[in-house]
């Protein structure tokens, strides 16, 4: 949470060293390390962020953070997702989980101009966190 609030307040280094220091402390949960990766990706250091997608893949690659990390990364290098085969009965079953992969989708979706599933999606983002 700490991490989380250095970040909102532009403290990055600070936030990388603390989250160096948490991935350190428990390197058998790969939270830390993906946290990191979206951090690097924000400042398009994509071989930082590519290395540590990887090393949490290691610790727990059926991770749901881990699957949705690998998408935003693919959203932001403009990577092809194909959108047909979206499978709604794969995300997570906890709803605020469920919530970041409907926003994600949501965000790959428009690209793809299907404006009617992005707004279904969005919808069930928010049913699912009404508070994000």
């Amino acid at each position: 949470m700490e991490c989380r609030c250095l970040q909102k307040i532009e403290r990055v280094d600070e936030t990388i060293d603390k989250y160096d220091n948490i991935a350190r402390m428990y390197p058998d949960d790969p939270r830390a390390l993906l946290y990191l990766s979206e951090i690097y990706l924000s400042q398009y250091e994509n071989d930082k962020n590519k290395k540590l997608i990887e090393k949490a893949k290691e610790i727990d690659g059926n991770f749901w953070l881990v699957k949705l990390e690998e998408l935003v990364r693919k959203n932001n290098l403009d990577e092809e997702i194909d959108v047909s085969n979206i499978d709604e009965n794969s995300f997570p079953d906890e709803p605020r989980q469920k919530s970041s992969y409907y926003r994600v989708y949501s965000s790959i979706l428009e690209k793809s101009g299907n404006q009617t599933r992005v707004d279904s999606f969005v919808e069930k983002a928010i049913s699912f966190n009404p508070e994000r």
